[in-house]
């Protein structure tokens, strides 16, 4: 019985062992990744986007340019079209609508910059999902322009403190008492995107960005979405909130408002992107 089992055990152990010889010797061989995928290899040379981009500072439109240089590098010209704000201002809602408190003007930017993107891990990952890094510097023009309709020019919003008499606006008396032919001004009303154009400057800087794109699909079909950081700085500042403000000042029965220097311009725009490019190459 035992010389049975023994056997039996010694015949079971090889039809395992035959087993497992075949299943490892019927595994494929190992392939090793094969060469990129490129637009070079596909016979695109350039390319053009149009982009959509979400930011601290709002919404914005723009357009890009491809060229390609090497099989893992391309050239870039972008053009866009974005708002600047001060990142402390918040819209609120109140009695004469929707209103951001101490905003002074409203801009928008301009960028033009030029850069490179260049693909990483394009051994590692597929070719329909290309990663790139990619950073542009350049130029960047901004159309400043009023928030609100400054009326005495004194640099900060008044709401119901000023009248208006002979063509000029006067700080009210503490007394509450306009003088004779005055007329009693409400406030200063914000104007909408489009007016006061006529009252506008424009302000010259640098624009810059620095951004890891994925190219999603064909080579031929631009879908990209762009994750980074991007900046705007202008040497000369931007007032973008009132540069002076009320404080209340004297004794209870004879207070009133002196106006003083509160903000200073701001020359630093810095926010995280998101965007989205779409187009083809040829």
């Amino acid at each position: 019985m035992k010389k049975l089992i023994s056997a039996l055990t010694f015949t079971i152990l090889m039809c395992f062992g035959a087993a497992a010889f075949a299943q490892i010797g019927s595994q494929p061989p190992v392939i090793q990744p094969g060469k990129p995928v490129t637009p070079l290899s596909k016979n695109l040379h350039r390319g053009m986007a149009f982009e959509v981009l979400l930011s601290n500072f709002g919404f914005g439109v723009g357009g890009q340019y491809r060229q390609v240089i090497s099989p893992m590098t391309e050239l870039t010209a972008d053009l866009r079209i974005t708002g600047l704000k001060n990142v402390s201002e918040q819209t609120i809602s109140t009695y004469f609508g929707q209103e951001t408190p101490h905003k002074f003007n409203r801009v928008l930017a301009f960028p033009f910059s030029v850069g490179i993107r260049h693909r990483i891990f394009a051994k590692l990952l597929d070719d329909n999902f290309r990663v790139h890094l990619a950073a542009a510097i350049g130029p960047s023009m901004a159309f400043v322009y009023p928030y609100f309709k400054d009326y005495n020019q004194n640099g900060v919003r008044d709401y119901g403190n000023m009248y208006l008499m002979n063509g000029t606006y006067y700080p009210i008396p503490y007394t509450g008492t306009i003088p004779a032919g005055g007329v009693y001004q409400s406030y200063e009303p914000v104007n909408d995107m489009f007016s006061d154009w006529k009252d506008g400057h424009l302000k010259w800087g640098t624009s810059g960005q620095l951004v890891l794109s994925v190219d999603l699909g064909k080579f031929k079909n631009i879908g990209s979405i762009n994750v980074g950081y991007y900046f705007h700085y202008y040497p000369g500042g931007i007032q973008m909130l009132e540069p002076k403000n009320f404080v209340l000042t004297g004794s209870q029965t004879s207070s009133s408002y002196v106006i003083q220097p509160a903000n200073a311009p701001q020359k630093y725009f810095g926010s995280p992107i998101i965007s989205f490019s779409f187009g083809g190459m040829w």
